[in-house]
């Protein structure tokens, strides 16, 4: 590199605020160092200084230095915001440390429901964390035998639904996603069972059906576990199914 471009390039640094080092000796295999610098003038303007130094072909048009034009390009404008957009969701990201559909995934609800098919009805439970026993299943047989007798009721079939049904975190798993997949399997069950009534076995299975567009009457009674550890309360359970 030629001198004339060394200065320039010293130049251009210097105008960005940019240190250049060299090597205080000559290292052993290397090509030997030119040591150009660029002289800060005390009485000249910067102006004057950097027209002098830097040759002919290098200044702009209207005769300023090109380290001065590259001063004015790299200078703020007024009025204009120099700092890059922030992007909220990348903000959120550097927070949390988790992108959108992870963080959704995070706060969707999850539930399981036992769905029962006995006595042309739909019977409705809760979960939780468990799963349905075998006493369970045999309690809501039992009722469903004794609303059809004397005709013959067949055991009731079991079913499950489960929210999320997948932990595929590009999709939506809010509340909203939940009800409208839980409408659309409830649905289902009803119009393939030709369901009259859907049976809500405690609160719990009630409050999950709120606010749902379903074809069929809808009955609160006791949850299947209420009525194994407390028996007196099939009373309720009968006074309630007497009422439909």
């Amino acid at each position: 590199m030629s001198a004339p471009h060394e200065i320039r390039r010293l130049q251009y640094l210097s105008a960005m605020g940019v240190t250049a080092y060299v090597t205080r000796r000559a290292l052993p295999g290397a090509a030997p160092t030119a040591r150009l610098g660029v002289r800060r003038p005390v009485a000249v303007s910067p102006a004057g200084a950097a027209a002098r130094d830097v040759p002919a072909k290098g200044r702009g048009k209207t005769g300023a230095s090109a380290p001065e034009e590259l001063r004015r390009m790299l200078a703020p404008r007024e009025g204009v915001n120099t700092k890059p957009p922030v992007n909220e969701q990348s903000a959120n990201v550097r927070q949390t440390g988790k992108t959108a559909p992870q963080a959704a995934r995070a706060v969707a609800e999850r539930f399981r429901l036992a769905v029962l098919v006995c006595a042309d009805r739909l019977w409705l439970e809760e979960l939780g964390e468990g799963a349905i026993a075998r006493e369970q299943v045999e309690l809501v047989s039992a009722i469903g035998r004794a609303l059809k007798h004397p005709e013959k009721s067949p055991p009731a079939r079991v079913g499950q639904f489960d929210w999320p049904m997948h932990d595929n975190g590009q999709l939506d798993l809010g509340a909203v996603e939940a009800a409208a997949s839980l409408q659309g399997y409830l649905g289902r069950q009803l119009d393939d069972h030709q369901c009259v009534t859907l049976c809500c076995l405690g609160e719990p299975a009630h409050a999950r059906i709120k606010g749902l567009s379903l074809p069929c009457a809808t009955q609160i009674l006791p949850s299947t576990r209420e009525l194994i550890e407390s028996p007196l309360r099939k009373r309720e359970l009968w006074e309630r199914l007497s009422q439909s």
